[in-house]
C-alpha cells in the first residue's frame, strides 16, 4: 500500500502539498467551510402613481413599491351637493405607473339629498367625515338612521349638528331626529362621524355606511306635508 501511494505523489507531486496541509488542519481542530455566495436579492419595483384633479391639476405624486396600495389624498365633497364619490382606479395593489382623478357626483340640483364622502383608510387608522344635507334643500323634519358594519368599522361616533339629535344607538347603527319649527333653506352638516378601520379587515375590499332618510317633512301652507328626500351612501376602502 506504501509502495501505491509512493508512486501515485511521484506521478503527481502537487497532491502530496494538499495531503500535508489536509493533516494539518485536522490536528489543528481546525474545520474550514466553504460559503456559498449569497443569492442576488431584486431590487424593489417603483411605480409612481400621480392624483389628479378632474380639470388635470395635480393633487400629489407618490413613489408605491410594486404591490402595495397607494394611500390617497383626503378630499371632501362640497356643501353645495359635489359629491366625493372615490377614485377612478382601485388603489390596493398597484402593478404600474398611473394617473388618478376622483369622481364626482353632481346632486346639486336633488331635493334635499343627504351625502357622505367616498374614504380610504390603512387598517387601524381612524377616520373623520362629514354627513351633508345638500342640494335643493327645504326641509323642517326627517328621521336618519346611520347603519355600517361593527365588524369592520369599530368605534364609530357621532356628533349631530342643531336641528339634529341622536335618538337611539346600537351596533351597527346610530338614528337621529330632525325637527325644526320652520323649513331649513341651506345646505348644512348634519353630523361628524368617526370611525376605526379593524386590523382584522384585510380580506374587505369596501365596504358601505348606509345614510337612510324617512319622513322627510316641509311646511307649506301653514301646515307639515311630505316631500322627497334622496341620499348618497358613502363607501370605505380599507387598505392593507
Amino acid at each position: 500500500m506504501k509502495m501505491k501511494t509512493r508512486e501515485v505523489l511521484r506521478q503527481v507531486p502537487w497532491l502530496g502539498v494538499v495531503l500535508i496541509l489536509l493533516v494539518g488542519v485536522i490536528a489543528s481542530g481546525a474545520i474550514v467551510y466553504a460559503r456559498r455566495p449569497a443569492e442576488e436579492t431584486e431590487e424593489t419595483v417603483y411605480h409612481t402613481v400621480r392624483f389628479l384633479d378632474s380639470d388635470g391639476t395635480l393633487i400629489e405624486e407618490k413613489q408605491v413599491a410594486h404591490g402595495d396600495a397607494a394611500i390617497p389624498p383626503e378630499m371632501e365633497s362640497t356643501a353645495d351637493g359635489i359629491v366625493f364619490d372615490g377614485w377612478s382606479k382601485m388603489l390596493y395593489s398597484v402593478g404600474d405607473s398611473a394617473d388618478v382623478q376622483p369622481i364626482y357626483r353632481d346632486m346639486r340640483e336633488e331635493k334635499n339629498t343627504l351625502y357622505l364622502d367616498a374614504a380610504y383608510g390603512q387598517l387601524g387608522e381612524t377616520i373623520n367625515a362629514k354627513i351633508w344635507l345638500g342640494g335643493q334643500v327645504c326641509l323642517s323634519g326627517m328621521e336618519l338612521t346611520i347603519v355600517y358594519d361593527p365588524e369592520v368599522l369599530e368605534a364609530f361616533t357621532c356628533d349631530p349638528s342643531s336641528p339634529f339629535e341622536v335618538t337611539e344607538t346600537s351596533e351597527g347603527s346610530i338614528k337621529l331626529r330632525m325637527a325644526e319649527s320652520e323649513n331649513c333653506t341651506e345646505a348644512f352638516c348634519v353630523a361628524n362621524i368617526s370611525y376605526k378601520i379593524s386590523d382584522n379587515s384585510s380580506n374587505i375590499a369596501k365596504t358601505k355606511i348606509r345614510l337612510e332618510m324617512k319622513n322627510p317633512k316641509v311646511i307649506r301652507d301653514g301646515g307639515e306635508h311630505g316631500t322627497d328626500g334622496n341620499a348618497v351612501h358613502g363607501i370605505v376602502y380599507p387598505l392593507s
